[in-house]
């Protein structure tokens, strides 16, 4: 019952010791390595003057903590918005996992800083001469606030070029537009061309109706013609022949499938659907939607495990397939999909979780009246239109007894009762549900009607 002894005085009992520590019958020192807590430290062996202590440790102050953040008397995980320089970050909430750093905070990398801009561990500002894309800039130090951009420089507005034209993003000459229908040719009055000087030529080829098939590239070349000079074909730069034409590849690609939707959910039927955005520039040969129980495949693809396949007609655009079938109360993945000569595009993998199916009921009994003394046996049946088989229990009610039974594999469960005084006996059956199902009951109709075998066979004798 005295206070406890101080280090160095003996000791029957840790809890002799202010250190709570009895080693060889003396009171050690509290130490960082002794499982205890005590002397300055937070919780066992950790804070005060020991290393700092994990997240989710007791704490009394941050420096206690390894995150440095402590709340409500306990070290929280280090985090973006905590208010201090903790886990990877850089500087406080900011760089490694957490938000670019601004100008003049630490950094490690110019991934760090706003500014993309890591200057002897600090962010800089963006300049003109930096070397990178930031601040107003449109392409690496030209354009925005800097010196305009280049021929074949990225740009978002003409002010952003030299040369004062801004074309599908990029710093051209002069911007010349026309449209070819059916015709292979277009004719453009480009204006005079000072002697000596040069013209360059962006072909930008958009098509618009499907690829005819076997096309691979397409070919551009002009011919520029004067008042004084002869006709002069176009020569494409980037190849060593002279006046070739320009072919670019057609990159096809897989369809684009978007916007993966789901509707109508029932406990076996459910509408889902996609949009086909883009066909890739090939046609589309098949659409449709790919889906398995989440349990089994959470990200379906086609011929994937347990995955099946639902296709509908069409090609670009909006579609919707009517699935069927499904088993009630149970998560399903979907996809939606679409085919070209390419390949196939899918959606992201969505989910969505059918109804419980109504359970169908019906009570009977083994006969309608019954003798007494004799067994009734009265059978419970649960049904339903879905694959699978209800399970659970029935609670039968026989007047005032309630008695429990399990539904066997087919879905009936069985009570029998011999001890039934002569008379009607109310019965009811109740079906409580089960992962799949929902509840239902059945009442025997008239209830159960017992009667005297004596009386139906022994006849009246008057006197």
């Amino acid at each position: 019952v005295c206070p406890r002894c101080a280090d160095g005085k003996t000791c029957s009992a840790a809890a002799d010791c202010q250190s709570l520590v009895c080693t060889g019958g003396i009171c050690r020192a509290p130490a960082c390595s002794d499982g205890v807590k005590n002397g300055s430290e937070a919780d066992i062996d950790c804070g005060g003057v020991c290393p700092r202590c994990a997240d989710g440790k007791t704490c009394s102050v941050g420096t206690d903590c390894q995150s440095l953040v402590c709340k409500s008397g306990h070290c929280s995980a280090a985090s973006c918005n905590d208010g201090v320089k903790n886990g990877i970050e850089t500087d406080v909430d900011c760089g490694g996992s957490c938000a670019p750093c601004a100008d003049t905070k630490m950094c490690l990398q110019a991934m760090d800083c706003t500014s993309r801009v890591c200057t002897g561990g600090h962010c800089s500002a963006a300049s003109c001469n930096d070397g990178v894309k930031n601040g107003t800039e449109a392409d690496i130090d030209c354009g925005g606030t800097c010196m305009p951009c280049g021929i074949g420089k990225i740009c978002s507005v003409n002010t952003d070029c030299s040369s004062g034209h801004c074309t599908n993003h990029l710093c051209t000459v002069s911007l010349l537009r026309a449209n070819i229908t059916a015709e292979s040719m277009l004719s453009v009055k480009m204006g005079s061309l000072p002697a000596g000087k040069s013209i360059i030529i962006l072909f930008d080829t958009v098509i618009r109706a499907p690829l005819l098939p076997g096309a691979t590239q397409v070919s551009n070349q002009g011919e520029v013609s004067g008042s004084n000079f002869a006709s002069v074909l176009t020569d494409d730069p980037g190849t060593p022949d002279a006046n070739d034409p320009t072919v670019i590849a057609i990159n096809l690609l897989p369809p684009v499938v978007n916007n993966p939707t789901t509707s109508s959910l029932g406990s076996m039927t459910a509408a889902t659907g996609g949009s086909v955005t883009s066909d890739g520039g090939s046609t589309i040969t098949e659409r449709g939607i790919v889906y398995a129980m989440r349990s089994v495949n959470s990200n379906p693809f086609i011929g994937g495990v347990g995955v099946t396949l639902m296709t509908t007609p069409g090609m670009t655009g909006v579609f919707t397939v009517s699935l069927t079938g499904l088993l009630p109360a149970v998560a399903y993945a979907y996809r939606a999909y679409a085919v070209n000569a390419v390949g196939t595009g899918f959606t992201v993998s969505r989910t969505f979780t059918t109804e419980k199916a109504d359970s169908v009921t019906r009570l009977t009994t083994s006969a309608n009246p019954a003798y007494f003394g004799r067994w009734v046996t009265f059978t419970m049946a649960v049904t339903s239109t879905a694959t699978i088989t209800p399970g659970g229990v029935v609670t039968f009610t026989l007047d005032n007894s309630v008695v429990p039974q399990l539904l066997n594999a087919n879905g009936f469960a069985v009570y029998a009762a011999n001890a039934l005084l002569v008379g009607t006996h109310a019965i009811t059956a109740t079906y409580g549900g089960d992962t799949h199902f929902n509840r239902g009951n059945s009442v025997l109709p008239g209830g159960q009607v017992i009667i005297d075998l004596l009386k139906v066979y022994m006849p009246i004798v008057r006197r």
